[in-house]
This record gives C-alpha cells, structure tokens and sequence, in this order.
C-alpha cells in the first residue's frame, strides 16, 4: 500500500512539475490566453501519466537503457499535444507547434538533467 501511494505521489509530483515548468516556457515564448494553459494542463495529464507509466513499467520490468524509448515518446508527444493543441486553437498551427516543441524540449531536458542528479 506505502509502494502504491509513493508511486502516486511521484506521478504526481512529475505531472505539477511539468505543468509548471511547461507553463513557465509558453509565458516566456508569449502565451497569454488562459483557455491555453488550461488546455495544456488537460492535454499534459494525459501525456506525462502515460509517458511516466510507461516507463516505470519498462524500469519494474528490468529495462535500464530506456533513452531510446523516452526520445521516441517524447517525439510522438510533442505531435499528439500539438495536434490536440490544434483542436482549441485551428488557426494557430504553426504557433501551437512551436509551443509543443518548446515546452516538451524544455520539459524533457530538465528531466534529464533532474534524473541525472538524482
């Protein structure tokens, strides 16, 4: 049960981290429109539980070279957000992309570096 909820929290904690940190990148870049953060936050609730699901299954399952895998979802991530994205704001497609780009390139490195220190 302690394993169950310590999972949960790290989800957790990974997925606000995300947000925020995504958050951060898209103000930077000019993001304004609270429908947009609210889409990203939506959008990133399915992304990052799945992608951080994947890979704790792939580490319970034995794998330990894993880079391979995370820059390939990583890449897949960044087309499914952008084209969910596309859905709230259809006229905006090279923008939302650049936005999806920006925000998971940020998020992915900052999770390297964080899974490196740790």
């Amino acid at each position: 049960m302690l394993e169950t909820a310590s999972v949960f929290a790290s989800l957790g904690c990974a997925l606000m981290l995300t947000i925020l940190l995504e958050s951060i990148i898209a103000f930077l870049l000019g993001e304004r429109s609270g429908t947009f953060y609210r889409a990203m936050a939506c959008i990133n609730v399915m992304t990052n539980l799945s992608l951080n699901l994947l890979l704790l299954s792939l580490y319970r399952a034995g794998a330990t070279q894993v880079f391979g895998i995370v820059l390939l979802c990583e890449t897949l991530i960044v087309l499914v957000e952008w084209r969910l994205l596309l859905w709230v704001f259809p006229k905006q497609k090279q923008r939302m992309f650049i936005l999806s780009l920006a925000m998971n390139a940020g998020s992915f490195l900052f999770g390297e570096s964080l899974y490196q220190v740790v």
